[in-house]
């Protein structure tokens, strides 16, 4: 969930900076809820299987596969949406400005930093 977080951000970033037109934002607000409607039943399926089974069962870890499949599957044709809103002449134009503009490339540069942080080290200090 932390990377589906972490891209949002950017999308929403990029969404804005754009000026995406009403009818593309919806199209990128739908995908965003698609993936995060289908974290959200992912985690609500793994925490009822390991309620419901707390050994290692082959039944159970097939189950938790195919809900994490879905989290995949809805993630992949989100990616494809964006694809097709996002690509575009505009979304260099703006990449181009943020790479001539120091101060914007240093603040991108901490944001990936920060976002990077969120998705690989805050996870293992919560574990332990």
């Amino acid at each position: 969930m932390r990377i589906h977080a972490v891209a949002c951000g950017y999308v929403l970033f990029f969404a804005a900076k754009m000026g995406l037109p009403r009818e593309e934002l919806a199209a990128v607000f739908l995908a965003i809820g698609a993936v995060t409607a289908a974290e959200a039943m992912n985690t609500a399926v793994e925490k009822l299987c390991d309620f419901v089974q707390d050994k290692r069962d082959p039944k159970i870890a097939a189950i938790k596969d195919m809900a994490a499949g879905a989290v995949v599957l809805s993630a992949v044709f989100a990616a494809l949406a964006g694809g097709a809103v996002f690509l575009r002449p505009e979304l260099g134009q703006l990449l181009g400005e943020i790479m001539r503009t120091p101060w914007k490339l240093v603040a991108f540069l901490a944001s990936a930093a920060a976002g990077a942080l969120l998705v690989f080290v805050v996870p293992r200090q919560s574990q332990e």
